[in-house]
């Protein structure tokens, strides 16, 4: 009964340690991202997304992508599957994918953003700031 009880206590004692350890001072700093897309003025398709790629961050913290979750009238906000919701603190370029018909092997596909598309400016995601709106316009089609 002894043995039984003293292997409690240390086990114990051991999830007390590794639970102190696991505070927030080792967490990836997130600042949340959130926004709107148009294409001319209007409502995304339903199929857009919309990914953000680290150019450089702060800190030397880890370049950790981020994509964005889409409701019907635009609204987003940025999610990165690694951390949680928002961004690291650095620069990023946005990508926006929306596919009439998507490529295949046998023909390229047919999308509804104009080739070279980028959005006017990067995305700079401050540490010090709490959060960030990064509204996006795709031009209408011609």
């Amino acid at each position: 009964m002894n043995w039984i009880a003293s292997c409690t206590r240390v086990a114990c004692c051991l999830m007390i340690v590794l639970l102190m350890g696991c505070g927030s001072s080792n967490q990836i700093p997130l600042i949340p991202v959130k926004g709107k897309i148009t294409f001319g003025g209007q409502q995304p398709p339903a199929n857009v997304s919309i990914t953000f790629a680290a150019l450089e961050t702060e800190d030397e913290l880890p370049r950790i992508p981020g994509q964005a979750v889409i409701a019907a009238d635009g609204s987003y906000y940025v999610r990165t599957e690694q951390a949680g919701n928002g961004l690291i603190p650095g620069r990023y370029v946005a990508n926006v994918e929306c596919w009439k018909e998507e490529p295949t092997m046998d023909k390229p596909g047919v999308s509804h953003v104009p080739l070279g598309f980028r959005p006017a400016k990067e995305l700079v995601v401050d540490s010090s700031s709490s959060a960030i709106v990064y509204d996006i316009e795709v031009p209408s089609e011609r």
